[in-house]
């Protein structure tokens, strides 16, 4: 695993001081310590359902969100895709020496939403924005919901291992009109975070990172039919801060509905 931060004085009183300009504009989302989960029966159902959750390394409360995540994937392990998308004032650019994760793409995903306070999420698109103490209700109510789509994804790298290519098949069982989204994400990727006592851990480990989009912003437009199933090729250069024994691909379409159906795979 790399490790990315440099233990320094000059590392330190620089941290030290975004710290400061950061806890003034703190914008993260308060969460009640009395809150729990309550685990449901197990539900079965061929429907992935994508959480887009928008995060930051200076938001002191976005780690109960990460055990949140953590805790939905052991209940629902082949139903639930989580994205940790970091945007807002209240996370790092990659282009700042801290380890920062947020990049331009994710901030425009924020931007889409109008996100303001962290950490939120959306559900497949229909739920809005919404705090981590409604993803359990959100999440069970979709993987309830019948799909009409199944979706299998196939990422390799090249022999020189500079690029990833990507096969993705889409196998609808009805009409579906929209988009479809190809994104890489990483786990794995050993960076700082602030803590909700305030403290900054600089070797936490952050997983399902939001990297890049494969097919641009909005992804591709993909009008399906019944009993016809598609195959799209795509490829993408692997960039230098990538861990490439980490990677994943989601893919999913979304139309008006909503995400109609995810997938994702690791890299091969």
């Amino acid at each position: 695993m790399r490790h990315i931060l440099k233990k320094s004085l000059n590392w330190t009183l620089a941290l030290g001081a975004t710290l400061l300009g950061a806890s003034a504009l703190c914008s993260c989302d308060e969460v009640d310590e009395k809150d729990r989960f309550i685990e449901l029966p197990p539900v079965e159902s061929a429907r992935v359902v994508l959480l887009e959750e928008f995060t930051g390394q200076l938001c002191i409360n976005c780690p109960k969100a990460h055990d949140a995540i953590n805790t939905l994937m052991e209940q629902y392990p082949d139903n639930l895709i989580p994205v940790g998308i970091h945007a807002g004032g209240d996370a790092f650019s990659i282009a700042e020496k801290f380890g920062g994760l947020r990049t331009e793409e994710g901030m425009q995903y924020a931007a889409n939403n109008n996100t303001s306070t962290y950490p939120c999420g959306v559900v497949d698109r229909v739920s809005g924005v919404t705090n981590l103490e409604q993803w359990p209700n959100d999440i069970r109510a979709r993987i309830e919901t019948p799909s009409l789509l199944t979706i299998d994804v196939v990422a390799k790298l090249t022999p020189a291992k500079d690029k990833i290519e990507i096969e993705t098949t889409l196998d609808p069982s009805d009409n579906i009109n929209g988009n479809l989204q190809l994104w890489v994400i990483e786990n794995g990727i050993v960076a700082i975070q602030l803590q909700p006592d305030g403290k900054l851990v600089k070797d936490y480990v952050h997983n399902h990172v939001f990297r890049c989009t494969v097919n641009s912003i909005d992804g591709e437009p993909v009008s399906l039919k019944p009993r016809e199933a598609r195959v799209y090729d795509h490829s993408i250069d692997v960039n230098e801060k990538w861990n490439t024994d980490n990677l994943e691909i989601v893919a999913f379409v979304y139309s008006s509905k909503g995400v109609e159906q995810a997938a994702i795979a690791e890299v091969e």
